[in-house]
């Protein structure tokens, strides 16, 4: 019974070590790619680049400064549509990052023939703007907090002594719902756009 016991113990935390030195193995190997691709890219290699940035992306490695990087070297090759494209994808995960921004729109502002973009109503721009202000995540904590602050409003409304009082916190808790709901359908349409530029990765 003891002996099956620290045999068990001992395969266990084998296990565990295997498992870790795999990840470290790997992860390192990642990064060695990455910056491989970063050293390439500053000597002007960015044909280079391109292939490094998009073996980390095929390992499974996802961040808004690896598509920045790669739709940069795309852009110093000429190809705008992939440029743009990767500067989306980075923007996915970093809505706020103002540097993507302002290539992305450098890169629009470069295309002719290649992309047309078409004018939006004005409504529809603004709405985009705001919910591309933040990521999936960060909607998804908007909508939480909200929809607590929903319930607070109920509760000092149904168990609250003032009139007026009650009259406030009905009122709020009708603006927390509606942007709760709101939030929540950012976060999910955040969501979905990462998803998709997940799944057109390996057919790029």
């Amino acid at each position: 019974m003891n002996f099956n016991y620290i045999l068990y113990n001992y395969l266990h935390n084998l296990a565990i070590f295997f498992a870790f030195f795999l990840s470290t193995t790997i992860t390192a190997e990642v990064d060695q790619r990455f910056q491989q691709g970063n050293e390439a890219y500053a000597e002007g290699n960015f044909e280079q680049a391109i292939e490094m940035y998009t073996n980390v992306l095929q390992s499974g490695l996802e961040s808004a400064s690896l598509y920045y990087n790669l739709g940069n070297a795309y852009y110093k090759t000429g190809e705008l549509p992939r440029a743009i494209l990767n500067y989306e994808r980075a923007l996915l995960h970093a809505p706020q990052d103002n540097d993507i921004r302002h290539n992305l729109e450098l890169a629009y502002s470069q295309t002719t023939d290649e992309i047309e973009r078409v004018e939006a109503f004005f409504l529809t721009e603004w709405y985009r703007d705001l919910r591309n202000l933040n990521d999936s995540d960060g909607w998804a904590t908007w909508s939480v907090v909200s929809f607590i602050l929903v319930l607070v409003a109920l509760g000092i409304y149904f168990f609250g002594r003032s009139v007026p009082l009650k009259k406030i916190a009905f009122s709020l808790s009708i603006i927390f719902l509606i942007t709760s709901g709101t939030t929540f359908a950012f976060s999910a349409r955040q969501k979905e756009k990462l998803t998709e530029s997940r799944s057109e990765i390996t057919g790029e």
